[in-house]
């Protein structure tokens, strides 16, 4: 008998979630990048598949996937 498979999703050697800010656009990137930079994010976990790519949630409740963990970094206690 088969069994479904869900791909995991997060790798175990960081803590997920935590709160990560967004840096500004990438260089070409215009309007086609949906946060500004210092924005929040909810940083859910790495795409084990996808290595040095994330799932993160934005405040509205919208769930993004695919983005490169360097565009995102820890924030400084003022900005929380």
């Amino acid at each position: 008998m088969a069994t479904n498979q869900y791909p995991r999703i997060f790798v175990a050697k960081t803590q997920y979630p935590r709160i990560q800010v967004v840096n500004s656009p990438p260089e070409g990137c215009g309007d086609e990048y949906p946060w500004k930079g210092g924005e929040l994010v909810l940083l859910l976990g790495e795409i084990q598949n996808m290595k040095g790519h994330v799932v993160l949630a934005t405040k509205d409740g919208k769930i993004h996937w695919g983005w490169h963990l360097e565009n995102f970094r820890e924030p400084e206690d003022h900005e929380l």
